[in-house]
C-alpha cells in the first residue's frame, strides 16, 4: 500500500507524509506537522514483482480538518471527517 498525507492550503495540496508498506497498517508519529487546517490522506494498493509495478488500485482519498477547541475546554483538538477513523 502507498499511504500519503497532505496539508491543503488555498486549494493546493502540500505533501507532509508518504510511506509504502507491505502490511495493511501505517503509522504517522510526526504530530507536530498536523497544524490547524485541512488535510487529505490517500491510500492506494500496489501490486509489485520485484521493482516492477504490476497493478495499481484506484486511489482512495479522504479529507479531515484539525480545529482548535474552545479555550475554556483546555485547547482540545477536534478532528472532523465524513468518514470513520479507527484510532488505537
Amino acid at each position: 500500500y502507498k499511504v500519503e498525507l497532505f496539508q491543503k492550503k488555498k486549494g493546493v495540496l502540500y505533501s507532509i507524509y508518504s510511506n509504502e508498506t507491505k502490511t495493511n497498517a501505517a503509522e504517522f508519529k510526526s504530530l507536530t506537522k498536523l497544524d490547524i487546517g485541512t488535510f487529505v490522506w490517500t491510500i492506494q494498493g500496489v501490486d509489485t514483482a520485484g521493482r516492477k509495478i504490476i497493478r495499481l488500485s484506484p486511489v482512495t482519498r479522504n479529507e479531515f480538518k484539525v480545529k482548535l477547541g474552545d479555550i475554556s475546554k483546555d485547547y482540545k483538538f477536534k478532528f472532523k471527517s465524513d468518514k470513520k477513523f479507527i484510532i488505537e
